[in-house]
């Protein structure tokens, strides 16, 4: 009979336990341009412990602008929104309580003023070429033998196997 009432009361307090851990609240958004009022997809949304400045929790909007984070502990936070091209917003003392679900006004991000250099990407072809059985060399690539004659750079590194090609 003992072995019952310790079993119930194992069961009972294991129910309490698990339903005090999952007394966690969730915030929900939507994210939208300034100016058009279009719906920003994929801006970033961090919830940041204030005295720690560490990131706590974050999500990402959908395609319609929405977000829902879900899992924050009871406390009081920052929620910072940003994406690229805008303006970063924090939206200050975001009090979250058991089981609270927050739902925020619509948030706009204004275009941010930043004008970006432009990117210039350029290659080189290889100096190189590897064949199965062999690895070939440019000899026109090389420093060295710019303005060395050809017959000069066999004689300057012997190993080399000059190959000609006559067209």
């Amino acid at each position: 009979m003992s072995i019952k009432i310790l079993c119930l009361n194992l069961f009972f307090f294991l129910i309490v336990i698990n339903t005090i851990a999952a007394q966690n609240g969730s915030i929900k958004g939507f994210v939208q341009d300034n100016q058009t009022l279009e719906p920003i997809e994929y801006a970033s949304i961090a919830i940041i412990n204030p005295i720690t400045q560490l990131v706590v929790n974050g999500d990402l909007s959908n395609k319609t602008g929405i977000f829902l984070i879900k899992n924050i502990k009871p406390g009081t936070y920052q929620l910072k929104i940003y994406f690229i091209g805008y303006e970063t917003r924090v939206l200050e003392n975001i009090k979250i309580q058991d089981n609270q679900n927050i739902q925020l006004e619509v948030i706009k991000l204004k275009l941010g003023n930043q004008a970006l250099d432009e990117v210039v990407v350029s290659s080189k072809k290889a100096n190189s070429s590897n064949k199965i059985d062999k690895q070939q060399y440019k000899a026109s690539q090389f420093e060295t033998a710019k303005g060395v004659p050809l017959l000069m750079s066999s004689r300057i590194c012997p190993q080399l196997q000059l190959m000609v090609k006559v067209k």
